[in-house]
């Protein structure tokens, strides 16, 4: 094959790659909200080192994890990451407990049975994309890193309040991600940048009009608009002693603060009933329900990556800001009747959701990689995610969040060409476990949640349950710069 065939078929290919990558990225742009990244890392060597990627080589995936080190870390223009994803989830079975009591339900005596811990797997494709823009202006650098799921588009719930539930892992993975990214070369071992992670509101009108008659059709509209919410990110690097076109050098030193993002969701609803055969009046009953659909906390992540002969060694420390978090549960506000001859006379409790205190968390992670030689790459590495919840949810509900160790390894192999042409190439592979504590969850028999104890009531959970369990999977990526 002739040069100048082999230039067409890199260009087309570099078409194509920045064409799928745009697509995937803004196509998803309104509906984005996940934390893929602070769940297992971008990247299959990301994974491999436990997630430790603030001041290491991320590749294309430094628009989330570093977006300062985009800048003049290649001595190509454009690089291109793509893997797949895939985490499953196993948690500890709850059964015999109450489900259902009259606090939540008209249910006298309370029901008791199973609760659901069959979660989804997260499971997805994972694309980085990175372009120096200006390469004689502080090599500024642009990048974009996504997450499309593939066993759905998206997939949002809300869930209940008062069931036992792992909340931060239902539907926190399940829908695409989008992060944009800009570097700066500030000095030879000076680096900044900033970047954007996108979410959406949701503001929704719902009315249903139910009818008891024969001849008569109940019926029921929806009508919901998203609207893009973004947050920021902005980072540092420092890589002193780095040589030209390398991102990491004999020392590393990253910083990066994000700030933090809320999917939030307003739903008026107006409900009409026609209980009374064919009787002209409705009783109509108005209300607003009120959700933070997704939630990622505000983080400072600092971090160091330093070698010593075939080795290097990465740790970094998460600070991870839980205080404001948002519940993802549906909260009623009051309503009340307005028509139908019982205007003023019908009104409907607010919603109340359980009251917890949520806390500041500290994430360790630590990695290390040994360079067996130019092609082969071992990793190891590990982190330890403490519970946002101060306190194990003995009291009233039943939100769970066990704290979790995480152990990582990978393989990277190096290639100097990709299909015949002259175009290196990384591959990595990571596999991923994650093994949650145990707790003990005890709940008392004096009473439901509002302290009733007529007909035998027991709050939702009663008597208890054992809460943890395990996440398994891994991760392969692949890297072409050109």
């Amino acid at each position: 094959m002739s040069l100048k065939d082999k230039v067409s078929s890199i260009s087309f290919f570099c078409g194509w790659a920045l064409s799928i990558s745009f697509a995937l990225g803004f196509g998803t742009i309104r509906i984005a909200q996940a934390n893929v990244g602070d769940f297992v890392g971008f990247g299959a060597r990301t994974m491999a080192l436990g997630g430790a990627g603030v001041a290491g080589d991320t590749g294309g995936f430094a628009a989330y994890h570093n977006p300062a080190a985009l800048a003049g870390f290649g001595k190509e223009r454009l690089t291109l990451n793509y893997g797949l994803v895939f985490v499953r989830p196993q948690f500890l079975p709850i059964s015999n407990v109450v489900t259902q009591n009259d606090y939540v339900a008209d249910s006298s005596p309370p029901l008791s049975g199973s609760v659901d811990t069959q979660y989804r797997d997260t499971f997805g494709q994972v694309l980085g994309l990175s372009f120096e823009l200006l390469p004689d202006v502080g090599h500024l650098t642009v990048g974009l890193v996504t997450f499309l799921p593939l066993n759905q588009l998206a997939y949002m719930d809300s869930g209940q309040p008062y069931i036992p539930e792992y909340f931060l892992y239902r539907s926190r993975t399940q829908r695409p991600q989008v992060e944009l990214g800009a570097g700066y070369q500030v000095l030879p071992s000076l680096r900044v940048g900033a970047g954007l992670h996108t979410g959406f509101g949701l503001t929704g009108n719902a009315s249903v009009f139910m009818n008891t008659a024969a001849n008569r059709i109940s019926t029921m509209t929806f009508a919901a608009s998203l609207k893009p919410v973004f947050s920021g990110y902005v980072g540092v690097l420092w890589t002193p002693g780095a040589e030209e076109g390398k991102q990491e050098g004999p020392l590393n030193l990253g910083l990066v603060y994000r700030m933090a993002a809320s999917s939030d969701m307003v739903l008026p609803m107006t409900a009409s009933a026609r209980v009374l055969g064919t009787t002209p009046a409705a009783v109509d009953l108005i209300f607003t329900a009120a959700s933070s659909l997704y939630y990622d906390p505000a983080a400072l992540e600092s971090g160091v990556s330093f070698k010593t002969g075939d080795h290097r060694w990465v740790a970094q420390v998460d600070y991870q800001i839980w205080s404001g978090y948002k519940t993802a549960a549906l909260s009623m506000s009051q309503g009340t009747a307005t028509s139908g001859g019982a205007q003023g006379l019908i009104q409907i409790n607010p919603g109340i959701l359980p009251s917890y205190v949520y806390s500041n968390i500290l994430v360790p992670r630590a990695g290390w990689e040994w360079n067996l030689n130019r092609g082969n790459t071992v990793r190891l590495g590990y982190s330890y995610r403490p519970s946002v919840l101060k306190e194990v949810s003995n009291g009233i509900g039943n939100a769970l969040d066990p704290s979790k160790h995480l152990v990582t390894a990978g393989w990277g192999f190096h290639f100097d060409s990709f299909l015949g042409y002259s175009v290196p190439v990384q591959l990595d592979l990571a596999l991923n476990y994650q093994q949650l504590m145990t707790q003990s969850i005890t709940k008392d028999s004096n009473g439901n949640e509002a302290g009733i104890t007529a007909n035998s009531q027991q709050k939702i959970g009663y008597p208890g349950y054992n809460a943890g369990g395990r996440l398994f999977g891994g991760a392969v990526s692949l890297a072409l710069a050109f």
